[in-house]
């Protein structure tokens, strides 16, 4: 609630006091009374009512004003990130069919008319992939998609695979591989059998692109029309402009960030393991999805049933992934040069210094930030801090969850729409941001007596 409602409403509580006050004196000394005890039961009673009347209004005005102040910090985290960043209405604020609802839509509208413009992919180029007549996916060097037209959506699922989203959320990872190698080999186009993860085999045209990635395109099916819708993100083909040495001076802008998340066999950083790592790129508030982490990895030990219920790997899933000891330089050099960003950083943390104490292999931890502890100190009256709630505040998606990948994908989300606000409450860099985040003082406490 802003300063000048505040007064208002205080202003009114201290008349309304001042009355009951009145009346309870009236009553106590008896003053008036040879004309009965009515009025200052009345005096009482107007005093309760409006008691009541003012502590309603409050109510309604801070949830007011609260739900204004929440679609300001959403417009802001939206017009300070590239205009590929969307915008979700909050639920709450959504369905109360007040002013704010009607705000929160328009805000999203301007977001969708953004992201569009800057998505929608030349006429020409809708023409000729959909002429094809064929499903068609292009991926970047990480099996992230980065084309797909309808043909495709409707032959996989869109819950299986949509642009930004790795592959291997709808074909199996080990023939999808080996038919891009072999495009790779051959030095043209292939024709290999692929496998989809439900277990349904597909024989797939496998084409290079030049600097990376590949395109797969499928025989037409019954879902096939004359000219299929395409969606795309070509800029996950794209590599990013070398930045200055990482130091307490980096300004947010050029800050290069590796958004890290592991899956584990449980939350014990003393005995539980890592079964899985995922990570995403970012260079001040834009997001790299060229640049992404997504392995397996073998924990040496059964996955509790429990676990594998949120992030569903089974002990068959990585019984033939790497060991940690085989990744680790690799994510070594994925985080090299960049601040380590998560959501509960300092568990995920814990986890890759424990790993690699296990495997005996060296391992320096890079400078950290937690998004918790960020959100936590910006957002000092949000009770709730997991990662849904936090990127509901910012209007961000919160697709693809439980899995490595999809979890450091929304934390990067909600990391690049923070920047604009903390640089609006006058964080200008690194050590800024690090400062910052020790506000948070109740969510460093709690994550210290969880261990981490």
């Amino acid at each position: 609630m802003k300063g000048g409602t505040r007064l208002a409403v205080f202003a009114l509580l201290v008349v309304t006091l001042a009355a009951l006050v009145a009346a309870v004196a009236i009553a106590a000394t008896g003053w008036l009374a040879d004309r009965g005890a009515l009025l200052p039961m009345v005096l009482i009673a107007l005093a309760v009512v409006g008691c009541g009347a003012a502590w309603i209004a409050h109510g309604l005005l801070d949830a007011h004003f609260n739900a204004l102040e929440r679609l300001r910090v959403a417009l802001v985290a939206i017009a300070g990130t590239p205009p590929e960043t969307g915008f979700i209405p909050p639920r709450d604020i959504a369905e109360s069919k007040s002013e704010a609802a009607e705000l929160a839509m328009a805000i999203a509208a301007l977001a969708g008319r953004r992201r569009e413009d800057a998505a929608r992919p030349d006429a020409r180029l809708v023409a000729v992939i959909g002429a094809a007549g064929e499903a068609i996916v292009a991926v970047n060097a990480n099996y992230q998609v980065s084309l797909i037209n309808a043909a495709a959506r409707a032959m996989f699922g869109p819950e299986r695979v949509g642009v930004g989203r790795s592959l291997f959320g709808a074909l199996h990872r080990r023939r999808t591989v080996e038919a891009v190698e072999a495009a790779r080999a051959s030095g043209g186009t292939v024709q290999a059998r692929v496998k989809t993860t439900d277990g349904v085999s597909y024989i797939a045209r496998v084409a290079i692109l030049p600097g990376g990635g590949a395109v797969l395109a499928f025989p037409p099916g019954e879902t096939a029309t004359a000219l299929q819708a395409i969606e795309h993100d070509l800029s996950l083909h794209d590599i990013p402009a070398a930045s200055a040495a990482l130091g307490p001076g980096t300004l947010l802008e050029a800050l290069p960030a590796t958004v890290l998340d592991c899956e584990t066999t449980g939350l014990d950083v003393t005995h539980d393991r890592i079964v899985s790592i995922g990570a995403v790129r970012t260079q001040g508030a834009r997001i790299l999805r060229r640049m992404t982490l997504d392995t397996l990895v073998n924990p040496g030990r059964p996955i509790p049933p429990r676990s594998t219920s949120i992030h569903g790997i089974t002990d068959a899933t990585v019984a033939d992934a790497p060991r940690f000891a085989e990744v680790a330089p690799g994510i070594a050099q994925t985080l090299g040069g960049t601040v380590m960003v998560g959501h509960n950083a300092g568990f995920d943390s814990a986890m890759l210094r424990r790993e690699a104490q296990r495997a005996g292999v060296a391992w320096q931890d890079p400078p950290t930030l937690c998004t918790m502890q960020l959100a936590g100190a910006l957002f000092p009256r949000l009770k709730d801090l997991n990662l849904e709630t936090v990127a509901a505040r910012l209007g961000a998606a919160t697709t693809g969850r439980h899995t490595a990948l999809g979890d450091a994908l929304v934390t990067a989300e909600v990391f690049t729409r923070l920047i604009p606000l903390l640089r609006e409450a006058g964080v200008r860099d690194l050590a800024g941001l690090q400062a910052f985040a020790g506000r948070a003082r109740h969510v460093i406490a709690m994550q210290r007596q969880a261990g981490w």
